[in-house]
């Protein structure tokens, strides 16, 4: 339950921040994803594929999402069909994340928008250095 109100609350902070990515890179899979953090020195792993039955709300449908470890922490990737399912996603966010966080302490979370990709859960340090070594936007949410 605590992750649900975790991944409610992150992706309710990604709406307000925002909805496209400056990025120039489109990952079809979670493999080619990782592959491309590999390539940029950033090694994630232990990837685990998230059952379509374990996913999220909106995640559900996504072509993939699943978990990784890089530098001690778990990365949510999120593969979306496009961009408009990704902005769904952060949509459902939007009416439920900040207000549900905030009631289990969580005032701030950070992601990495790809635009049809997505990596969540991590710490802003995190985010900053995969936005500076890989591709994406580093958004950083206050609620």
């Amino acid at each position: 339950m605590k992750r649900l109100i975790f991944v409610l609350f992150f992706t309710g902070a990604l709406v307000s921040c925002g909805g496209s990515s400056s990025s120039s890179v489109t990952y079809k899979t979670a493999a080619e994803l990782i592959a491309g953090l590999k390539d940029a020195g950033l090694t994630c792993t232990g990837y685990t594929p998230t059952p379509k039955e374990d996913r999220e709300l909106i995640q559900e449908d996504a072509r993939e999402a699943g978990e990784c470890e890089l530098d001690g922490e778990s990365l949510d990737i999120t593969i979306w069909k496009d961009a408009g399912q990704r902005r769904q996603w952060e949509g459902l966010g939007k009416t439920m994340g900040c207000s549900m966080g905030e009631a289990f302490g969580i005032t701030e979370f950070d992601y990495l928008n790809g635009g049809t990709w997505t990596i969540s859960g991590m710490s802003q340090t995190l985010t900053e250095e995969l936005a500076s070594k890989f591709d994406g936007d580093a958004i950083h949410v206050d609620c």
